[in-house]
């Protein structure tokens, strides 16, 4: 992966890693193709710092990462891995983001489980570690200059985050990689088709992996899955 982690053997993300030595690897190689030194990569829903930990490599010096993640508990090895890095182009928030600035609460979920947090309802299949307070803000209210890549995981709050980033959107145009997860958006009122709609009003055209293919894609075509958003007036 070009950098060192921390793993707990417990956790699927450590499995994953300790087994195979790498984490999502279409999304991570399609990304680290993508970048360029010098741009900026917002991160929502980092966890313990993957893709923000890539992304340093590749924007290096030059360049800025953004790396968001509300849960105390994966935050604190969020950024325990930068440090073992010594990503200094990284800059970590301990928060999550939403439409509107606030305070919510965050079911987590068991640590065997950590990618799994949510303010939505918990899957049946995990267990529920505990419910903390998180500080919520609008990406919009950071007013970055620059943003070059969005990549948004944040387990059914998709749509609200969106809504908070849609100054940002419409001023940098950024390319999106967004779950769509049905299953966890209606347990707090949304659907993929929400996420489809936003984007789609405001230029964007969507795209995914299908036989380790990238192809653009309709709403019907993903479920679970991660997706790709580009602005259509965009031709690099």
């Amino acid at each position: 992966m070009g950098f060192k982690v921390y793993i707990t053997p417990k956790d699927e993300i450590s499995r994953r890693i300790y087994t195979s030595g790498c984490y999502e690897p279409l999304w991570m190689n399609w990304l680290r193709e993508q970048l360029r030194p010098g741009m900026v990569f917002v991160d929502a829903g980092a966890n313990i710092g993957l893709y923000s930990m890539m992304a340093s490599r590749v924007v290096g010096k030059s360049g800025k990462v953004i790396a968001i993640e509300p849960s105390e508990r994966e935050y604190s090895k969020l950024l325990a891995n930068v440090e073992l890095n010594d990503m200094r182009n990284v800059r970590c928030l301990n928060v999550a983001l939403w439409d509107s600035v606030g305070e919510k609460q965050m079911k987590i979920a068991g640590g065997q489980h950590c990618g799994h947090n949510t303010f939505a309802e918990l899957i049946p299949s995990l267990s529920l570690d505990s419910i903390i307070d998180v500080e919520t803000i609008r990406l919009d209210d950071l007013e970055l200059p620059r943003v070059d890549f969005l990549k948004m995981d944040v387990e059914g709050s998709e749509v609200f985050a969106l809504k908070g980033a849609i100054d940002t959107i419409r001023r940098c145009h950024p390319v999106l990689i967004v779950e769509v997860a049905d299953i966890v958006l209606h347990s707090i009122g949304c659907d993929g088709q929400q996420i489809y709609d936003f984007l789609r009003d405001e230029g964007y055209e969507f795209y995914s992996f299908f036989n380790e293919k990238m192809r653009r894609v309709w709403h019907s075509e993903v479920r679970l899955d991660n997706v790709m958003a580009k602005w259509r007036n965009d031709e690099s």
